[in-house]
């Protein structure tokens, strides 16, 4: 599978992470480019976002000048069973393991895995963009992190001596080993269950299976987040919290190898102006909106404050300001927000004011 360019948008939760990805792909898409938004959010706030019905499946953006854009979100209760089924047959012993279910259930991260892995199955060819909303916060790098852990699950030695137990018992023609390796799981099975051990001998039988499947995807999807095209951003918002915050995320991406390209904060207040009136003439109406303006300009102040910080603490990192969008709703703020030309300037293409015509929903 082949794709232009990734853009990674990681941050703590309740930034407007998802919004900022739906807004640069809609920028990216109303440039003409070929472009995949994909949500690893468990929220699954990204159909609201963009104004579509959620769905599992790979949906198509309407209304998008020049280009294309299409969203996947996968669902985090069901992304490992969706995976095995694309590649088992129906009634497979491996689709109904209660072992499998568990391992998607408590392992943290397990469900972004088989979601970055499934990735390249499930991406369209020809992609000029790939834009990932990742999950918030640490959650991020156990996702970008999953294709790996799936090379080292499986080639590891332990998965490969339990697949190898399990084959010899499934094999008695192996006579040499089979004895002694049945006396294993038969003291297994007395110490927790015949069925337990039945359901753990298909689980190692179906992963020897599809070994090959899974190292393959896995190499795929690293190759996909690794890409010299591949830039991480991460988002915040100004307020001295979140900027820490971001500084820790933004560390944690780049000790683990990710190339980050810069900070977006997002919900940057404007100065509201003056604040004075004039007293000898002023009405009450005059006094609230004075005082309204100055509480703006506060905002506008403890933002840039946040900002300058930022700056200090990472001064050869561009840093790019969103504005705050008071709009209806959150389709109204991606699409407001994809005009920005701070934004539209990610994407590598013209001014989108001068490429589109479309109206704000």
């Amino acid at each position: 599978m082949k794709v232009g360019r990734t853009t990674l948008l990681v941050g703590t939760g309740g930034v407007g992470k998802t919004s900022t990805s739906a807004a640069l792909a809609l920028a990216a898409a109303h440039g003409g480019q070929n472009v995949a938004c994909i949500s690893l959010d468990p929220a699954r706030r990204l159909a609201d976002a963009l104004g579509l019905e959620e769905s599992t499946e790979i949906t198509a953006v309407p209304n998008v000048q020049n280009g294309r854009l299409r969203t996947w979100m996968p669902d985090s209760r069901t992304s490992v069973h969706t995976l095995l089924s694309s590649w088992l047959p129906v009634g497979d012993p491996l689709l109904d393991n209660h072992i499998v279910r568990l391992m998607g259930d408590a392992l943290g991260g397990m469900h972004e895995l088989a979601s970055l892995v499934h990735l390249p199955m499930t991406l369209p060819e020809g992609l000029d963009h790939l834009v990932i909303d990742t999950a918030p916060g640490i959650h991020a790098l156990e996702a970008l992190s999953a294709p790996q852990r799936v090379r080292d699950l499986f080639e590891g030695p332990f998965i490969k001596r339990l697949i190898q137990l399990f084959n010899i018992v499934n094999s008695p023609r192996r006579r040499s080993f089979f004895f002694a390796s049945q006396r294993i799981i038969d003291t297994m099975s007395r110490a927790f269950g015949e069925r337990l051990v039945t359901q753990l001998s298909d689980l190692m039988s179906g992963l020897g299976r599809l070994q090959p499947k899974f190292l393959a995807m896995a190499e795929e999807s690293q190759r996909i987040l690794r890409s010299p095209q591949t830039k991480a951003y991460v988002v915040t918002v100004p307020s001295k919290k979140a900027a820490e915050n971001a500084l820790r995320v933004l560390k944690m991406l780049e000790s683990n190898g990710f190339s980050v390209a810069g900070i977006l904060v997002n919900r940057t207040p404007a100065s509201a102006g003056p604040a004075t009136t004039d007293q000898a003439n002023s009405t009450d109406a005059d006094e609230i909106l004075a005082k309204m303006r100055a509480e703006a300009n506060m905002r506008a102040e403890r933002a840039d404050q946040t900002v300058a910080f930022l700056k200090r603490r990472r001064p050869r990192l561009p840093l790019i300001c969103l504005p705050e969008c008071a709009e209806d709703s959150p389709s109204a703020t991606v699409h407001r927000l994809s005009l920005e030309p701070a934004l539209v300037g990610l994407v590598d293409v013209q001014s989108a004011a001068q490429q589109i015509a479309h109206r704000l929903p």
